[in-house]
């Protein structure tokens, strides 16, 4: 380059005053603008009055921000197009179905429809379905319940709506985790069988009734015309199929999905009376008497009748016996005829007259055997039969004897007339070597009768002549007495037990004496009384 082309030099010092200013600006900027950030005095700089390569510096910033904006943003745009599109296919790719990945028991259920998965399921698990029949078997008989009489049936419906919420729930970000997740993993679900418990219950009841079979008792019959009375069955055993272990048992096959056939065992169900239980209670206990003496025939036919009643009862246990129930009303329609009974403290003739015997005679019978009185009431007067304060009264309406096999097993009553004496014998579990009960009376005060009324029978209603008698009422003296149960052991007195305290009340005798002489030459008729009671 030639001089000529170069701008001319300055000379070294001189001093311009054009161009001093310009280049106090250039120098000055820089402390302008620290100035300016340090929010110092002094005008700020427009744009315009900014030096060109301070200018262009900026528009070049500018223009780089620009481009690392746009880029960031078709990267963004990019990234989100890449997602969003993985997005999509994710959830599309079910086709309208279940997503891949999920079963159902050994059916895979990808991209099929709800329908078709029903269908399809159903058809899988119908031969397991129809394998679960039960069988039993006892014996030479068996039993078979099949599936359709339990209503078995898979939970189909509710495992496809299970599997078809499967990628299906939460927002999408979350959908589409389960449906990676699924896609890489898998889900099986399992069907689960269930039943009617109500039917399968009532199936095996009726098993268990074909199958049940009651224990039988040993029995026993009494027969007094027999000469060893008694016939004797021997009891058999029972069984019994345990209900609820048999339940658990066809549960557990139904659940675990096999069926074998089940072997019956029933529990063995024992009687409760045994034969030789029944064969040590035909012993005799006690045998009691009260003799008839001049009974007339009414009066034993009305005991007969009686008795008939109790000849051959059996008592079992705990059972307790009223005489009143036993025989019934005892009056003529019941084919009792008129004998002389006790009524108002007298004897007077009436239907079943004489039937207190058979009651007193199985009262001290009941004592003897040691079995509980639960009821009984003396006669208004005492009887001739039996010792005061141990008798028995009866009547239909109003006095009963009741008593109590109060033993643990059954007793057995004969009865009968033998030799113009009323018998009673209790059979039954005899009594411990060398125990017995005896009924005992302690006559603790007498009350002398009130002297005999004596009444002219002037109407001739019972005796005519002077030298006859009719007695209307027996006079008899009062009577105070306890009876009790005596216990022993080889004779030896062991307890007592009080049984009644009595008052058999003073009676005043009435006799009737006629009132005309007899004529010469007739012969006087003695004196006549009814029968006692």
């Amino acid at each position: 380059m030639s001089d000529s082309s170069r701008p001319p030099r300055r000379p070294f010092g001189l001093d311009s005053s054009e161009e001093r200013p310009a280049k106090r600006r250039i120098e000055d900027a820089p402390l302008q603008r620290r100035s300016a950030r340090k929010g110092g005095q002094g005008d700020h700089q427009k744009p315009e009055e900014r030096p060109e390569f301070l200018r262009r510096a900026e528009l070049r910033r500018s223009r780089r921000n620009r481009k690392r904006l746009l880029a960031f943003v078709a990267v963004t745009l990019l990234v989100l197009g890449f997602f969003a599109v993985r997005l999509l296919l994710d959830l599309s790719s079910a086709g309208g179905g279940f997503y891949p990945g999920v079963r159902i028991d050994d059916v895979d259920l990808g991209k099929m429809q709800r329908t078709e998965a029903a269908s399809q399921l159903r058809a899988v698990n119908a031969p397991r379905l129809e394998a679960l029949t039960l069988r039993f078997h006892f014996g030479e008989r068996s039993w078979v319940i099949p599936p359709e009489q339990i209503a078995i049936r898979a939970n189909i419906d509710a495992l496809i709506e299970e599997a078809w919420a499967l990628g299906r729930e939460g927002n999408i970000f979350q959908r589409q985790a389960e449906i990676r997740r699924l896609r890489s993993e898998g889900e099986t679900l399992h069907s689960q069988i269930s039943y009617d418990e109500n039917a399968l219950l009532a199936a095996l009841q009726e098993i268990k009734t074909a199958v049940d079979t009651p224990a039988l008792d040993a029995t026993v019959s009494f027969d007094t015309d027999l000469e060893d009375r008694f016939r004797i069955t021997r009891e058999q055993n029972g069984r019994s199929v345990d209900l609820d272990a048999l339940r658990l048992q066809a549960k557990r096959q139904l659940e675990n999905g096999f069926t074998e056939t089940i072997e019956l065992q029933p529990e063995t169900v024992l009687p409760t009376v045994l034969e030789e239980t029944l064969t040590l209670s035909t012993k005799r206990i006690v045998r009691t008497t009260t003799e008839l003496g001049s009974s007339s025939e009414e009066r034993i036919h009305n005991v007969k009748t009686a008795l008939a009643k109790f000849n051959g009862l059996m008592v079992q246990p705990g059972e307790e016996v009223s005489f009143n129930k036993v025989t019934g009303e005892r009056g003529l329609e019941q084919g009792y005829k008129n004998a002389g009974v006790i009524q108002d403290d007298e004897i007077v003739v009436g239907p079943g007259g004489g039937v207190c015997q058979v009651s007193t005679t199985l009262y001290q019978a009941v004592v003897k055997a040691g079995l509980q009185v639960l009821k009984s009431s003396k006669h208004s007067l005492t009887v001739s039969y039996v010792e005061p304060g141990t008798d028995a009264a009866v009547a239909w309406d109003y006095k009963d004897f009741v008593f109590k096999n109060n033993s643990d097993y059954p007793i057995f009553i004969e009865g009968r007339v033998s030799n113009k004496a009323v018998v009673i014998a209790i059979w039954g579990y005899p009594l411990e070597e060398g125990m017995s009960y005896e009924i005992v009376n302690e006559v603790y005060e007498t009350i002398p009768a009130p002297e005999i009324e004596i009444i002219p029978d002037t109407a001739a209603e019972f005796v005519a002549y002077t030298d006859e008698t009719h007695v209307k009422k027996k006079g008899r003296d009062g009577v105070k007495v306890r009876s009790y149960r005596v216990e022993k052991k080889n004779g030896e007195e062991l307890s007592r037990e009080l049984l009644r305290d009595d008052y058999y009340k003073e009676i005043q005798g009435i006799s009737y004496v006629g009132v005309t002489p007899r004529p010469a030459g007739s012969t006087p008729k003695p004196s006549d009384s009814p029968a006692g009671a």
